[in-house]
C-alpha cells in the first residue's frame, strides 16, 4: 500500500518577495567612502576652461547657421534698398531651434546615461552648452536688430521685439520637444517645428501687415513677456528632469 504525503504549498506575495530579496542581497555600507573619493585624481578646471571645452562639442552646423544668417543679413542691408525685416524674422527660427536640439542631443544619440556618469554631471554640461548658445544668439541678435531696422520705419525697440518674438517662440517649442520626444526621430521634429514657425510668420506678414504697425506694439510686448516666462519655465523643467546617477563625482 502506497502512502501519499500531502505537501502544503505556501504562497508568498510579490511585495514580500521583493522585501526578502532586498534583505538577502542588501549591499553592506561602504567603508572609507569619503577618503576613497578624495584620493581619486581630480585635476581642477576653471569655469572659463570648462565653458570653452564644452563649446567644442557643439556641432559646427549650429555655428555655421548663425554665420550664414549674419552674412546674408549684412549683405542684404548693404546692397539692397528695401526692408529685410520680414525675411530676417522668418529666418530666425532656424537659428533659435539649435537651443532645443542641443538640450535634447544626449537623448537623441543615447548618450544621456554615459554623460550622467562622467566627471561633470549632465546638468552642468547642459547648463554650459545652453548658456553658450544663448549668449551667442544674444550677440547675433544684437547685430541683426540694427541691420534689420536700416530700411524699416520701425524703431530699434520695435525691431528687437519683432525678432525676439519668433526667437522665443522657437526656443520654447524646441525645449518642449526635447522634454516630450526622445530618440533620433526628434531631429526631424525640431526642423519641422522651425519650418512651421517660419511659414506662419510669412503668412502673418502677408495676411496681416498692419499687425507690425506701432498701434499693435503693446500686444507684441505682452506676447514677448509671456514667451519669456514660458521659456524660463521650460528651461527649469528640463533642468529638474535631468537626473544624475548616484555615483556621479561632480
Amino acid at each position: 500500500m502506497k502512502l501519499y504525503r500531502k505537501h502544503r504549498t505556501t504562497y508568498v506575495s510579490k511585495k514580500d518577495t521583493v522585501r526578502l530579496l532586498r534583505e538577502v542581497f542588501e549591499a553592506p555600507p561602504p567603508i572609507h567612502k569619503n577618503s576613497f573619493i578624495q584620493a581619486l585624481p581630480a585635476p581642477k578646471i576653471s569655469v572659463l576652461s570648462f565653458m570653452l571645452f564644452q563649446a567644442g562639442y557643439i556641432p559646427r552646423w549650429i555655428w555655421a547657421s548663425s554665420a550664414v544668417l549674419f552674412a546674408m543679413t549684412l549683405t542684404a542691408a548693404c546692397l539692397l534698398d528695401q526692408d529685410i525685416l520680414p525675411v530676417l524674422s522668418a529666418s530666425i527660427p532656424f537659428v533659435a531651434i539649435s537651443t532645443g536640439i542641443e538640450s535634447g542631443r544626449s537623448h537623441i544619440y543615447d548618450m544621456a546615461e554615459l554623460e550622467m556618469s562622467s566627471r561633470f554631471s549632465l546638468k552642468s554640461v547642459l547648463l554650459a552648452r545652453m548658456g553658450i548658445l544663448g549668449f551667442s544668439h544674444m550677440l547675433l541678435l544684437g547685430v541683426l536688430i540694427p541691420l534689420g531696422s536700416i530700411h524699416n520705419t520701425a524703431s530699434l525697440l520695435q525691431t528687437g521685439i519683432y525678432l525676439l518674438t519668433p526667437y522665443l517662440v522657437t526656443t520654447v517649442t524646441g525645449l518642449w520637444i526635447s522634454r516630450k520626444i526622445r530618440g533620433k526621430e526628434a531631429g526631424y521634429v525640431y526642423l519641422g517645428a522651425a519650418a512651421a514657425i517660419s511659414g506662419i510668420l510669412v503668412y502673418i506678414q502677408s495676411a496681416l501687415p498692419d499687425y507690425y504697425q506701432l498701434s499693435y506694439f503693446r500686444r507684441w510686448a505682452v506676447i514677448l513677456i509671456l514667451l519669456t516666462g514660458l521659456a524660463i519655465y521650460e528651461f527649469t523643467r528640463i533642468i529638474q528632469e535631468t537626473e544624475e546617477l548616484r555615483w556621479n563625482l561632480s
